[in-house]
């Protein structure tokens, strides 16, 4: 059963001088066994609204269902254990030092039995690409951005959670580190789990979202699916976001006259390579 985010809306420092409307009238649903995008610019109140569907905030009007049960009753937070967030900066989240606890620490309020906590922290750290025998006693103000990200990912994976929400999971993350993330959220994906990600890498959603959701001044501005055309990402090109080069070198050249085919990428790619051989273009 899916989340659903009806008719949202939050503001921060309500009845300051300070006042500012993040979550205007927000509405959508993630589907179950999916990937879903969150994309905007800074300040377009998508991290908000992963807090919001997280249940870390109450927004002022409208609700999140999960599973059909309303993640806040009476202006409190249900106790959920089928969510798990991992906040854009790791050290935000961390409580203890060394790796092991900090990645176990979530599971010894499960009563579980420690050769089950044991096995759960190594599954958990080799889903990230971290070896247990090498990270589980390390401090954690020792490692590197990227290894603190993996670190606070494997928190959450261990939890074995339904749902998985990940703000700006990319950040401090190598080339290599971002192939790994996308190929661990392909894995949960084919193993029911469903993902929320934030990110301000369109072209790393577009690789793994089934959906993405443009954010805009606290709204849905659109939607992206997986079986939309290349015409609708010129519409957000029109619009200022920032895609990849590749779409902003043929939409540039469209407005330029050159009739380049948005039927698919290799139509693209192959219309950019004529324009810049020298070819005839008829």
């Amino acid at each position: 059963m899916p989340i659903k985010v009806n008719n949202v809306s939050y503001a921060y420092q309500v009845g300051t001088p300070y006042e500012k409307l993040a979550l205007r009238d927000v509405v959508l649903t993630i589907n179950d066994n999916s990937v879903v995008g969150l994309f905007g610019i800074t300040s377009s109140g998508k991290t908000t609204l992963l807090q919001v569907m997280a249940g870390l905030i109450v927004p002022q009007k409208g609700q999140v269902l999960v599973d059909d049960v309303k993640l806040i009753a009476k202006g409190k937070r249900r106790k959920f254990t089928n969510i798990g967030l991992v906040f854009q900066f790791p050290e935000t989240q961390f409580v203890l030092d060394r790796v092991y606890d900090e990645i176990a620490y979530g599971l010894t309020y499960q009563n579980l039995d420690k050769f089950i906590i044991k096995e759960r922290v190594e599954k958990s750290l080799g889903l990230v690409g971290l070896s247990f025998s090498t990270y589980k006693d390390r401090n954690i103000r020792t490692l590197s951005s990227g290894e603190k990200r993996r670190v606070a990912i494997a928190t959450i994976l261990a939890l074995d959670t339904k749902y998985i929400l990940l703000d700006e999971p990319t950040a401090g993350l190598d080339y290599l580190g971002r192939l790994d993330l996308e190929r661990l959220i392909a894995d949960l994906k084919a193993n029911d789990k469903t993902v929320v990600l934030v990110s301000h890498n369109l072209n790393y959603l577009l690789n793994i979202c089934d959906e993405i959701y443009i954010i805009a001044d606290g709204t849905i501005d659109s939607i992206i699916t997986n079986k939309s055309s290349l015409m609708d990402l010129e519409a957000l090109y029109m619009a200022n976001y920032i895609l990849p080069a590749y779409l902003e070198t043929v939409f540039k050249l469209r407005a330029r006259g050159y009739d380049i085919s948005l039927n698919n990428k290799e139509a693209v790619l192959e219309g950019i390579a004529k324009v810049f051989r020298g070819d005839n273009y008829a």
